[in-house]
């Protein structure tokens, strides 16, 4: 009698082991969920106002950085979202197939349900992770090229860099050497006139071509950056640029071996 009530009681603790088993591991599922805290609509809203705000304003360096961060750090977020809800899927499909469904218990149909919200876990932050990626590379790839333009276009026009020139260092300028390397004696009066005329339409066509620059950069589209740059800088630099061409073809008419250059500087001190 003894020992059939020691077989009974070890049969009713296995038994008791077996029934509790499914739960114990369901109830370990179900604080693990709690872990998964990526608020995925909140990220999506968040991801879908950074977009809006740079659709809608000029875009800088600085506020691409910025929004760049916060999506790594929500991309972050929902990889960490896809690790646990893998990890958790392959559990319960262990758990799963460790129990006969051919009668499905209680146990047996929550673990289902939390497959199916472990699975929609997965495909949810793995899409937002594609999404943001998608992004920050588009993010970065603006940041290279407004980089690039800022290389390109300068802030300030070398001629208004303030330069203290004194009345000394204008009396150490050998204008004598200046004017002969340039070819300045070798004119008379007719070739001066010609001259001061081709300096005048000079100037009138370097600031036509200032002002068409100008129209014409309002015009191109906002994401060529770097048409817009070598147009602002080209219209910066036209006058100086047009007025030293027309005097160097004039001097080189009258004298092909005559034409001012940048070595004439090296006459001044």
């Amino acid at each position: 009698m003894d020992l059939t009530m020691r077989l009974s009681i070890k049969i009713l603790l296995l038994l008791s082991l077996f029934l509790c088993l499914p739960q114990a591991y369901s109830q370990n599922y179900a604080t693990k969920a709690d872990k998964i805290i990526f608020n995925l609509d909140a990220a999506n809203k968040k991801f879908d106002k950074i977009s809006l705000k740079l659709s809608t304003q000029d875009l800088k360096k600085n506020d691409l950085e910025i929004a760049m961060k916060q999506l790594e750090v929500l991309q972050s977020q929902a990889k960490e979202c896809v690790t646990i809800a893998e990890t958790q899927l392959k559990g319960i499909n262990e758990l799963l197939k460790s129990i006969p469904n051919t009668n499905p218990t209680n146990d047996h149909k929550y673990l289902l349900k939390r497959k199916a919200e472990y699975e929609k876990h997965f495909s949810e932050c793995r899409l937002f992770v594609f999404r943001s990626q998608e992004a920050i590379t588009a993010y970065k790839d603006t940041i290279a090229k407004l980089s690039a333009t800022n290389i390109i276009q300068r802030s300030t026009p070398i001629w208004e860099i303030p330069i203290t020139i004194t009345k000394a260092d204008l009396e150490k300028i050998n204008w004598a050497a200046i004017t002969t390397n340039i070819g300045i004696n070798a004119l008379d009066k007719l070739d001066l006139i010609t001259l001061v005329t081709l300096i005048i339409l000079g100037l009138a066509l370097s600031f036509y071509l200032r002002n068409l620059c100008k129209s014409t950069v309002h015009q191109v589209n906002e994401t060529h950056n770097l048409i817009k740059s070598f147009l602002r800088s080209a219209r910066t630099y036209i006058i100086p640029i047009v007025i030293f061409g027309l005097i160097s073809l004039f001097f080189y008419i009258i004298n092909g071996k005559t034409a001012p250059k940048l070595e004439a500087l090296s006459y001044t001190f």
